[in-house]
């Protein structure tokens, strides 16, 4: 199955990845006050805290940091090679993530997973 994301709740469905590479992508939702904005994007960003602690396993790709047109809200799409290799990092690294998710939580106001899967076209979504 694809990963379709319900990412403003709003019961449409405005975001859609295709690819054709095999990937598993997890999708956060955060609310951001204004004054912790600049300290969020750097934690959160492509290079940030959560990035480089992901890094620590093969199987990481990447992760993109993404403004949204609601006021103060990002989303975060962090991407493995499988769900196998994140599964394989967190059963490595859980104590190092909840740590670091200790010490990041005070910069939002919220956050929500939502969603994690394939993107639609990928050889792992069944497409």
């Amino acid at each position: 199955m694809g990963l379709a994301l319900d990412v403003f709740g709003t019961g449409t469905v405005p975001l859609l990845v295709c690819l054709t590479e095999p990937m598993y992508v997890i999708v956060w939702k955060y609310e951001v006050p204004a004054d912790n904005a600049t300290d969020f994007c750097v934690a959160y960003g492509p290079d940030g805290d959560w990035a480089r602690l992901f890094a620590k396993y093969d199987g990481f790709v990447g992760t993109e940091l993404i403004t949204t047109d609601e006021p103060r809200h990002y989303l975060t799409i962090d991407r493995w090679e499988s769900a196998e290799a994140f599964d394989g990092y967190m059963n490595q690294h859980s104590d190092e993530y909840r740590r670091l998710d200790r010490k990041l939580e005070g910069l939002t106001l919220s956050e929500k997973l939502v969603g994690r899967g394939s993107p639609l076209g990928s050889e792992r979504s069944g497409s």
